[in-house]
């Protein structure tokens, strides 16, 4: 038919093809002046130079070995220019990567298809949230969902692959400009470069406190241009992108830090779970209260997966360390001048959660504080301090294996008497003293066999030592958080929650936990309702009937309990 009572009349073939050659013609003609623009100096190709403006053109702020990889890739005849028919290439390959390079783009993708978790070829708001979360822009889903409205252009509530690269042009573009602002402002004399000490100041705004050997040790890694002329905004750009990457440390910092992430993280996935970050943190010297440490979980596990990865790690060590150097400098604001006393020094120790031995104390107030060798206390001097407090810290903790102070002295405690004269342990006495420590234990029968069955791997000649009895504590309350975690999983499928839910669940958790203690009572969880949810009369009465369910363990309500109580009010179980 060539016409259409309810529409336009339609086009026949002939007359198709003469609208796609129209078109087509059109094309070339906004091609060949686009081209003959960039190209200025009339030579009939494009430099690298020009082709640095068509990327300026199109908004894309990259630096000149990406306009460089670029080039040589649209390059197809590799005679160092760009001409005609290679052109309309090179505007593809812009617009389709969105000014990536092929190895940048090819980076992304693999990020899009690590948190494409469903593998569906597209990235929900709860996938985008903690692939933000990754590249270390902490995300939330109704945050991730606003994105996702803003670039989704076939309007189906996800990104596909192009529309997830857009995402990243935007973020990597608004970073940029921020970033650039920040140069500006330390470059006080306007020569368009800084100097280590003004880059020093830039990272600090940018939360990133940084000893002046590795700001040396990364300004040398740039080439020598950089050491003798200055550090150029181009340069800024590099070394923020080097300093995320290694969180701040040197790269013998990070190699040794690499290196205990491995040694705990044993189960066989490469990341690392809550109880075995906890020995990881101890290993290192960190003291951390249980409260401190799931605090510090919610925080470093940003693409919200429920486990700590590498880069997570380094994050969660960096934190640690800033922690330590704010107190720090809290100290010297109110000293001024004044060397630190010895109760300074401990009130700080106590203040970052440290346990001193009177020696090692002794010690460490006896440090000179002024790195500098001019009398004043300084940052460098206090941190000193604290690496060396630090460092006996880590040597007692990996003494008790890696338990935490107070219950390694419970063990030493309960058998002191019979270790000072020389004596081990009989099983049956360490196992009575284990049913005190883990009271749940008694009353299950595949408990106390787990426990038996410790003790007797341990003995050596049918009694224990102290270090024995250290393992088999460790290692029985490793099961006991393996055991935790295995009935959240389980709690967090039948419910049906995604594990970004569960992540924003756990901050909500812990934030109500206000003793620290891993549970939460009635009164806490009915605070918590009130506030993460508008409950109707009947899921207000089904919260109740379901916590005096709980009987006696109402005041003792796990995470785990918490997700199957949160399922079951809210509708999201998958009965």
């Amino acid at each position: 038919d060539s016409s259409c009572p309810d529409g336009p009349a339609a086009l026949a073939f002939d007359e198709f093809c003469a609208v796609v050659v129209a078109v087509s013609s059109k094309r070339q003609e906004l091609l060949r002046e686009a081209f003959k623009n960039l190209d200025r100096d009339g030579s009939g190709s494009i430099s690298v130079r020009e082709f640095r403006h068509l990327l300026w053109d199109l908004g894309f702020t990259v630096s000149d070995a990406t306009v460089e990889d670029i080039f040589r890739e649209v390059d197809l005849d590799q005679s160092g220019q760009v001409e005609m028919h290679e052109f309309e290439e090179a505007l593809r390959i812009l617009h389709e990567r969105h000014g990536f390079t092929q190895g940048e783009a090819k980076d992304l993708m693999e990020i899009f298809d690590r948190y494409d978790t469903d593998r569906s070829g597209e990235m929900s708001a709860n996938e985008l949230a903690s692939a933000l979360g990754w590249f270390g822009t902490p995300t939330t889903i109704n945050q991730a969902q606003d994105i996702i409205r803003k670039f989704d252009q076939d309007d189906n509530a996800n990104l596909c692959r192009c529309e997830f690269l857009m995402v990243m042009r935007w973020r990597l573009e608004d970073e940029l400009a921020d970033l650039r602002a920040l140069f500006a402002e330390f470059d006080v004399d306007s020569r368009g470069t800084l100097s280590e000490q003004q880059l020093s100041k830039l990272f600090q705004r940018l939360g990133y406190t940084i000893p002046n050997d590795v700001i040396q040790e990364s300004v040398r890694d740039l080439g020598p241009a950089s050491v003798v002329l200055g550090i150029v905004f181009e340069d800024v750009c590099k070394l923020l992108n080097t300093i995320r990457k290694r969180e701040g440390f040197s790269k013998t910092e990070v190699n040794e830090l690499v290196e205990v992430y491995r040694l705990f993280g044993k189960h066989g996935t490469g990341e690392l779970r809550e109880f075995e970050l906890a020995h990881a943190v101890n290993w290192l010297g960190y003291p951390l209260s249980h409260a401190r440490r799931r605090k510090l979980w919610v925080e470093v596990d940003v693409d919200k997966s429920n486990s700590i990865d590498e880069g997570e790690f380094l994050k969660l060590a960096r934190r640690l360390r800033e922690e330590e150097t704010a107190a720090a400098q809290d100290l010297l604001d109110r000293m001024g001048p004044a060397m630190p006393r010895k109760k300074d020094i401990q009130e700080l120790l106590t203040r970052l959660g440290y346990s001193p031995q009177p020696e090692t104390l002794s010690k460490a107030a006896a440090m000179p504080f002024d790195s500098n060798d001019d009398g004043v206390p300084n940052l460098l001097g206090l941190l000193a301090m604290l690496r060396f407090a630090r460092e006996q810290q880590a040597d007692g903790l990996r003494k008790s294996c890696g338990l935490p102070e107070e219950l390694a002295q419970k063990v030493r405690t309960k058998f002191a008497a019979k270790l000072e004269e020389g004596k081990r342990i009989d099983p049956a006495d360490f196992e009575r003293f284990m049913y005190e420590l883990y009271r749940e234990a008694r009353g299950t029968a595949s408990e106390r066999e787990k426990i038996k069955s410790l003790i007797k791997d341990h003995c050596e000649g049918g009694t224990l030592g102290l270090n024995d009895m250290f393992w088999v504590v460790r290692l029985y309350s490793d099961i006991v958080e393996e055991d935790k975690l295995a009935k959240e999983v389980q709690t967090q499928q039948s419910m049906g929650f995604s594990e970004q839910q569960v992540a924003q669940f756990r901050a909500a958790f812990v934030e109500a936990d206000v003793d620290g203690s891993g549970e939460l009572s009635e009164q806490e969880i009915l605070m918590l309702f009130d506030d993460v949810a508008h409950l109707s009369p009947s899921q207000l009465a089904l919260l109740h009937s379901e916590i005096n369910r709980l009987g006696d363990r109402r005041d003792n309500i796990s995470f785990a309990e918490f997700l199957r109580i949160l399922g079951k009010v809210t509708g999201s179980s998958s009965d």
